[in-house]
């Protein structure tokens, strides 16, 4: 991180776009329901990656933040058509 500053990436992607998160030698890496929706929390080194599809979108959420803060995060996301 830059300076000692936290940083959190939202990305949305058309779910034609496949994404792979790596999870190789992650600590954590669990299925966890997002507003009625399945998806994947992992944490490696100190990032936190939340991954979940709607209504053919696919959104990541990524940051030196909490599991708890992640999946609120991805929680309070709101997909508008």
């Amino acid at each position: 991180s830059l300076d000692g500053e936290q940083f959190i990436v939202y990305t949305e992607y058309n779910s034609i776009n496949i994404i792979a998160v790596d999870t190789e030698n992650a600590s954590l890496v669990e299925k966890v329901k997002i507003n009625g929706q399945e998806g994947t929390l992992s944490v490696k080194d100190s990032m936190t990656s939340v991954v979940w599809i709607k209504d053919n979108h696919l959104f990541t959420i990524q940051g030196q933040v909490s599991t708890n803060e992640a999946i609120k995060m991805a929680e309070g996301v709101k997909f508008i058509k």
